[in-house]
């Protein structure tokens, strides 16, 4: 099963029996006709600000038992093309093929401008929160902090915490990324944080599965990202620009 995560109102794109969509932060966001949502069962819905779609996949480790889980966003889904085609994302029976020769699906890689990992993190986000990071997991983990410092070196990794894998594997990735997550977020403080910055865990999360990935050595099937929303934003900003270009002459 592929959870949609979501945390408002969207146009489902999706009507493949293998898609479900889920709600998260749902104590404080609503959307019609979910078919999930994270403040059941064992959840951390309230964290939710902080912690992003995490909420979601942690509600999904304990209150589920799909043999394949997967993972992605009400404007992020896996495709097999670029082409706005909703023909093309992924199926339920495509997802049961690659799965048999690979142990993860993921996005294709993204650059970081230029900058490796580390330099990436730090030019959008607080740097200190990733030292604290390589803390936690050298006091839990460490073994893995050959795999970080190997990170924080690449100049592209995976994004979007998207990914379809099996149950095991995925039982194993959320039991070793919370157990991390909540010791860090004993020793940290992020009432002078922006708005944007308070979504710490969601950020490292993003850079802490390529850690695992690459600890683990999973056979990995890249796809590509498809976003029902580009090509409509495309247009609405260049509208935009056109309809104040015409204003300015018109002066």
């Amino acid at each position: 099963m592929i959870y949609v995560i979501t945390h408002k109102n969207f146009k489902k794109v999706i009507t493949d029996n293998f898609y479900k969509t889920l709600l998260v932060g749902a104590d404080g966001n609503s959307a019609d006709g979910c078919d999930e949502k994270d403040n059941t069962g064992d959840n951390i819905s309230l964290k939710n600000p902080s912690y992003c779609e995490l909420t979601g996949l942690y509600w999904i480790w304990k209150n589920t038992c799909d043999d394949i889980v997967g993972v992605c966003h009400y404007r992020r889904y896996f495709a097999d093309s670029f082409i706005p085609d909703k023909k093309k994302l992924l199926s339920g029976e495509d997802v049961k093929r690659y799965m048999k020769d690979f142990d993860i699906i993921l996005p294709h890689k993204r650059f970081f401008d230029g900058k490796n990992a580390l330099e990436f993190y730090g030019k959008y986000h607080n740097i200190e929160d990733w030292q604290r990071m390589v803390e936690v997991v050298g006091n839990l983990y460490p073994e893995y902090i050959p795999d970080i410092e190997w990170f924080g070196k690449e100049k592209k990794g995976y994004c979007y915490n998207m990914f379809i894998t099996t149950r095991e594997n995925m039982y194993l990735y959320c039991k070793w990324l919370f157990s991390i997550l909540f010791e860090l977020e004993k020793d940290t403080n992020t009432t002078t944080y922006t708005k944007y910055n308070s979504r710490i865990y969601g950020f490292l999360s993003e850079r802490m599965l390529n850690i695992w990935l690459h600890h683990n050595n999973l056979k990995i099937c890249e796809k590509n990202v498809y976003n029902p929303e580009f090509f409509p934003m495309v247009w609405n900003q260049a509208r935009g620009w056109i309809l104040r270009k015409l204003k300015r002459e018109k002066k």
